[in-house]
């Protein structure tokens, strides 16, 4: 089925600067005004659109079938939305879909006087559920955050919040940029990098770990009632991106769930106090046949960690920083990585790494002490941890 949306106003083609900014957010609100009653509070969603003559024509479905539809594959949500038109034919062939055409004032296209496609995108995203494939994530939970008085409750989640902040400035500090989101999960948070690829997930291990090392800052200088304790896990999987309704409208942010979230809600559930948990993972490496490992991922990682050297933090500066994954001494001085197998309260197993996070810092003051941070667990403090060791080594 067809309809017809029409939002036709002249275009103009020479134009300042502002006049551009001015013409295209009119661009994206009538977009905007044309899809959002499609959507219907999340009831449909936009599986696909073409560029047209006069505009744009988008295909929707509804949400439940679209999920249904998942099960199967994920064709109608993975890669860009944005189709040819031979594409596009397949998708309106589809039981349900129905086609919309938005006549816009600017032909879609880049140069003067269009509007980008990006641009189409941006908004087209927000009444869509997408799947990426791959990307990190990180989950703080609070130690004992039920057992805490409201105003306590409200002290670590605003420091917790904090120690993410500043560790996306002092990413942004080094060169090391980060589209940062993060969602709420009562008593701690995801975080992830809403950019993709090998170095966005990098960074966004970067950004868990100075976290981790600025709510430790800040644990001895305010104590631990106002700093709270933690247990973290990270790991890399795929999930799949939408947006929830407030108000009448999709929210400003998406919200992700899928492979990776389960998998960290999971782990959470294991993970002993003071521990930092990696999951297990192998990351595809664009345009290359290499593929990147948990063990390979934090080396590559820790090596970045030299950046960091000499940054203030609350403590003192920076003097070392070391992550590694932990295992059983084979020799003098050498070890090797143990693979941990957690079963779930449902049965399903999840394999992850433990890790250590060593910082030193420098005196504050001439003639002060060193100051030295250890986070996670070592080996031999992991008794009470519920989960099966093996060499990772060994496996295959």
């Amino acid at each position: 089925m067809r309809q017809w949306v029409d939002m036709n106003t002249p275009a103009v083609i020479n134009e300042s600067a502002q006049d551009r900014r001015e013409r295209l957010a009119i661009a994206a609100q009538l977009i905007n005004g044309a899809v959002n009653p499609l959507w219907s509070l999340g009831r449909y969603s936009v599986i696909g659109w073409r560029t047209r003559d006069g505009g744009i024509e988008i295909a929707t479905m509804a949400t439940s079938q679209l999920l249904k539809l998942c099960k199967q594959s994920d064709e109608y949500t993975s890669g860009a939305r944005q189709a040819d038109d031979r594409r596009y034919r397949q998708i309106c062939g589809v039981d349900g879909v129905q086609s919309t055409m938005i006549t816009l004032p600017d032909q879609i296209g880049l140069g003067p006087g269009l509007v980008a496609p990006s641009l189409v995108n941006s908004v087209i995203t927000r009444y869509s559920v997408t799947k990426t494939p791959h990307r990190a994530v990180g989950l703080f939970d609070i130690v004992g955050f039920s057992r805490n008085d409201p105003l306590e409750q409200v002290a670590q989640l605003n420091s917790l919040e904090y120690s993410i902040n500043i560790a996306h400035k002092r990413l942004s500090d080094v060169g090391i940029q980060i589209n940062l989101a993060r969602s709420t999960t009562g008593d701690g948070f995801y975080v992830w990098n809403r950019d993709t690829g090998p170095d966005a997930d990098i960074a966004s291990y970067l950004l868990v770990m100075l976290a981790l090392a600025d709510n430790a800052t800040a644990r001895l200088r305010y104590g631990a009632d106002m700093a709270p304790s933690l247990r973290v896990c990270f790991s890399l999987g795929s999930h799949y991106s939408y947006y929830q309704v407030e108000g009448l409208n999709p929210r400003g942010y998406d919200y992700i769930v899928g492979e990776v979230t389960i998998s960290l809600a999971r782990m959470i559930d294991r993970c002993l106090p003071g521990q930092i948990l990696i999951g297990e993972f192998d990351r595809p490496v664009p345009r290359s046949t290499k593929v990147l490992n948990t063990a390979g991922f934090v080396q590559q990682a820790s090596e970045l960690l030299e950046r960091f050297k000499g940054m203030r933090v609350s403590g003192g500066n920076i003097r070392q920083c070391a992550c590694y994954l932990t295992g059983e001494e084979v020799g003098s001085g050498f070890f090797n990585i143990l693979r941990f197998e957690i079963l779930d309260k449902y049965g399903f197993s999840h394999h992850a790494y433990n890790q250590k996070m060593n910082i030193i810092l420098a005196p504050r003051e001439r003639g002060g002490d060193e100051i030295n941070i250890f986070l996670g667990k070592q080996q031999e403090e992991l008794i009470d941890f519920a989960a099966k060791a093996s060499n990772a080594s060994s496996e295959t």
